[in-house]
């Protein structure tokens, strides 16, 4: 019985032409090491498939490229609706500031991190560094020193064998770890935090004592914007 190939639009007898036409239709070879360049980030002409005497003829998959990054606006909900904290040390928020702006006093002894265009064009070490501090708790200051309030909808059209292990959006999550558990601070009279603005959204109110915000049943909370894991009550909250 014979098997339709996608590969070629044509039929094969057995498994084995399948696979052996997906070889000559243009296959590309993808580095699963981090460290090499991905086939298409050279620029370069996709490989052209061996000529073949027999068999219908065969034409070469589409090239399969990154698509363009779309920005998409940030979570559809009010913001700066109650003022934010810096909240407790070992819930390790970070503060957005202005190039050269001041910094608050909760973050006085903070480490500092750039956000810049050179970083966006190569955001590994910058990840690395903000990884570290993500998940030690550890306060920063983040200078934003280019357009990064929208969030980088990026995809690709590449298969997943042909990325391998390694691939990852690194745009997207510098995006998540830059405001996920960050107050934007660069408006000193109205400092907001979208995870306070998105809890309020939910039906929550400003906590009155300690805690970030009170739930509809009279709880105080605090608002972790890390990574999941477990907190001890801090403050009695």
């Amino acid at each position: 019985m014979a098997i339709q190939c996608a590969y070629c639009n044509g039929e094969h007898a057995t498994p084995a032409e399948v696979r052996q036409c997906w070889h000559d239709g243009g296959r590309q070879e993808v580095p699963t090491s981090g460290d090499e360049a991905l086939p298409f980030d050279d620029g370069g002409d996709s490989a052209v498939p061996p000529e073949s005497t027999a068999g219908p003829e065969r034409t070469s998959p589409p090239s399969r490229r990154p698509a363009p990054a779309i920005a998409a606006p940030s979570p559809n909900v009010p913001r700066g609706v109650a003022p934010a904290g810096a909240g407790p040390d070992e819930l390790g928020r970070h503060v957005v500031i202005e190039p050269g702006g001041d910094v608050p006093a909760p973050w006085a002894d903070a480490q500092r991190l750039v956000i810049d265009a050179a970083t966006l064009s190569d955001p590994v070490h910058a990840l690395v560094f903000l990884r570290a501090a993500h998940h030690a708790r550890e306060r920063l200051v983040i200078e934003l020193a280019a357009s990064f309030e929208r969030e980088p909808m990026l995809m690709t059209e590449a298969a997943p064998y042909e990325l391998g292990p390694t691939f990852a959006f690194d745009l997207e999550e510098l995006h998540h770890v830059v405001w996920t558990n960050s107050v934007d601070h660069r408006d000193p009279e109205r400092a907001t935090w979208i995870l306070l603005d998105a809890a309020i959204a939910a039906g929550a109110v400003p906590a009155d004592g300690p805690g970030d915000v009170q739930l509809s049943d009279g709880t105080a909370v605090w608002l972790d914007g890390g990574p999941v894991r477990h907190t001890d009550p801090i403050d009695g909250v």
